[in-house]
């Protein structure tokens, strides 16, 4: 039906716009008082989680690179904050797309389906206190 395939349109640009955001990445202000950008393409969403195996195995220093800059030695605790926003970062992104996925999966105006953009406040959409909780933390990702 023409329903069906304008909520998969919606569906597919959703997912897109979702793994783009995560890709794109996020920025943070580190212990230096400098706002580093992190992208986080599959390779270094795997290089930061094998950071954060050597946060757990009591390391201290780290090898890393934010976004265009050559690698450096990032201290714990600024290493802890990367991975802390990171994983924050990429729940906010993919909670943010299962709760607009069932939001627009519940409608049946095609015209409020076809207008639906990414980043659109859906927290009001979710029934779950925990999914509202992720997207008000979340917010200052959008």
């Amino acid at each position: 039906t023409i329903l069906t395939a304008a909520r998969q349109k919606a569906i597919q640009y959703l997912s897109s716009a979702c793994k783009n955001k995560i890709t794109t990445g996020f920025s943070v202000i580190l212990s230096d008082g400098i706002l580093y950008h992190f992208k986080l393409t599959t390779e270094d969403q795997l290089n930061l989680l094998t950071i954060e195996n050597q946060l757990l195995r009591g390391e201290n220093t780290f090898i890393y690179h934010a976004t265009n800059e050559p690698c450096r030695i990032f201290l714990r605790k600024d290493m802890e904050k990367i991975i802390k926003t990171f994983k924050d970062y990429v729940l906010y992104q993919t909670t943010y797309f299962n709760t607009a996925k069932h939001y627009i999966n519940s409608l049946t105006d095609i015209e409020k389906i076809k207008s639906f953009v990414y980043g659109t406040d859906v927290s009001k959409f979710s029934e779950s206190s925990i999914i509202k909780q992720i997207l008000k933390r979340g917010g200052r990702f959008n």
